[in-house]
């Protein structure tokens, strides 16, 4: 398994020295994710919600024979619950993140080239471009801001998704007596 890193530009980097990103959208924001680890984008097949899974897991869907946890980005990035629409697709992650799973997401944007000039890395403890955010959160999940004409990608280290999830779902678990989960493990068929 490929070790997880902060820099935005190692991401799906190819010949020439571009980077590819599959962008989307969740409310106004534009974001993007190294392509090279996206499986696929889908239309949102039918959801089966799990009793007392916290907000941010949907549920799982079966894709074509294949159990896939669905994770609703919008939500673990600490904003509203995504509104399911026809426009909503399911970004599919490869299996060398993990578990089989995917993100919930509002619209998908396009496949975009980034040269390391156009990206801004973060690095541990800098503010984001005016995200809300908590702390821990832009530290886990946001790698950088890729410049684009007229618009700022804020790009997502895929790999540390399932990580971030684990995390928000034994603190949620750890603040309120009689949650059903304790980890994201316990979610698990």
């Amino acid at each position: 398994m490929s070790q997880a890193t902060n820099d935005p530009t190692a991401a799906g980097t190819h010949a020439g020295g571009l980077q590819t990103y599959t962008t989307f959208r969740l409310r106004e924001g534009l974001f993007g994710i190294a392509a090279n680890v996206v499986k696929e984008v889908t239309a949102l097949p039918p959801l089966t919600r799990i009793p007392h899974a916290p907000a941010a897991v949907r549920g799982y869907v079966n894709l074509r024979g294949h159990v896939v946890l669905v994770v609703d980005l919008n939500c673990l990035l600490l904003r509203e619950t995504a509104t399911l629409h026809p426009e909503s697709r399911l970004i599919v992650f490869k299996s060398e993140l993990g578990d089989t799973f995917g993100v919930l997401v509002e619209r998908i944007g396009e496949i975009v080239e980034l040269s390391a000039k156009q990206i801004e890395t973060h690095c541990a403890g800098t503010e984001t471009s005016g995200s809300d955010l908590s702390e821990w959160q832009k530290k886990e999940l946001l790698c950088g801001d890729g410049k684009l004409d007229g618009e700022l990608l804020s790009i997502i280290e895929a790999r540390r998704l399932l990580p971030c999830l684990e995390r928000a779902v034994g603190r949620r678990s750890a603040a309120a007596d009689g949650r059903r989960f304790a980890s994201l493990k316990e979610i698990s068929l």
